[in-house]
C-alpha cells in the first residue's frame, strides 16, 4: 500500500546547473498554522547514492559574509537556506568553469553540490541560516581551501 506521505519526499520541481542542482521541496500546509519540508528521505533521496551521515547548521551574523571557499573530494553536501537569501559561487576544479546561483529560503530548495566543485555562499542578509547535510563527517582531510575569484 502506498503511504499518501510519499509526494512529499520527492521534489516538486529540479533545476539542473553546470555544477550543481537545485531541488524545490513540497511544502504539506494540511496542518494549521505550520508547513513540513523534507530535504532528505533515505526511501527517496534526491542524488543518488547520497547516505546522509553528518548534518549542521550555519549562521551569518553579519550581511555578505563567507562561509565555505573549498571543496571536496569525496563529501557531497545538500544545501538547505532555512532563513534569508544566499549567493552560491561554484567552481569546477578541473575545468575552471564558474556558475553564481541566488537561493532563498522563501523558495523551499535544496542545493546539491557535487564532490570537485569548489563552493563558497554568501549571506545576503544579516542572520541567514542554512542547514547541510553531507555524506561524510567534518573533516581536514577531505577539505581543500580554495578561494575563488
Amino acid at each position: 500500500m502506498k503511504d499518501p506521505m510519499e509526494v512529499y519526499s520527492k521534489p516538486l520541481k529540479i533545476k539542473k546547473y553546470k555544477l550543481g542542482v537545485l531541488y524545490y521541496l513540497r511544502s504539506r500546509t494540511k496542518k494549521a498554522g505550520r508547513e513540513l519540508l523534507v530535504p532528505y528521505d533515505e526511501r527517496y533521496p534526491l542524488i543518488p547514492d547520497f547516505k546522509a551521515h553528518y548534518a549542521y547548521f550555519v549562521r551569518f551574523l553579519e550581511k555578505d559574509n563567507c562561509a565555505g571557499n573549498h571543496y571536496h573530494k569525496i563529501k557531497k553536501e545538500l544545501l538547505v537556506p532555512l532563513v534569508g537569501e544566499f549567493e552560491i559561487r561554484l567552481e569546477d576544479i578541473k575545468t575552471k568553469k564558474q556558475e553564481k546561483i541566488g537561493v532563498s529560503s522563501k523558495d523551499y530548495s535544496a542545493f546539491y553540490i557535487p564532490p570537485k566543485v569548489s563552493h563558497a555562499i554568501i549571506s545576503k542578509e544579516k542572520g541567514g541560516l542554512f542547514l547541510v547535510i553531507a555524506t561524510s563527517s567534518a573533516s581536514e582531510v577531505d577539505e581543500y581551501p580554495y578561494a575563488m575569484k
